[in-house]
């Protein structure tokens, strides 16, 4: 499978990751990487449907609880 944003609104990363979390209850995968942003992947259509600009994470740093996406920033 590959994760690439073709035919969406929001495009795919455009540079390479630094960390991924699966969210098995929702069936989406999280994203960051150098292009400063975090993509939220619905696994079932294969495309991203949210994303977060802004964010500088260069290393394992996503995590989520209790809701809440938890970032570490550089």
């Amino acid at each position: 499978m590959a994760l690439k944003g073709e035919d969406s609104l929001i495009p795919g990363h455009t540079n390479r990751l630094f960390s991924v979390k699966y969210e098995p209850e929702t069936d989406v995968l999280i994203t960051s990487g150098w292009d400063q942003r975090i993509i939220f992947w619905d696994l079932r259509t294969q495309k991203p449907i949210e994303s977060i600009y802004g964010s500088n994470i260069y290393g394992d740093g996503l995590d989520c609880c209790d809701g809440l996406l938890l970032s570490a920033n550089h």
